[in-house]
């Protein structure tokens, strides 16, 4: 019974703590301005060949 609580309260600690290092990381690997810019030069590009 007392591992369960342990498990328990461990899992309400850290469960949010992995939440936000892990959104933080992401976060910081994703640039939404340039991924706009990559996908209208490659539509720009694509629109060239195909016209």
């Amino acid at each position: 019974m007392g591992g369960m609580i342990a498990a328990m309260l461990l899992g309400i600690f850290f469960t949010p703590v992995f939440y936000m290092l892990a959104r933080r990381y992401l976060s910081k690997r994703r640039d939404p301005q340039g991924e706009d810019a990559k996908w209208e030069a490659q539509l720009a590009k694509e629109g060239e060949t195909h016209a």
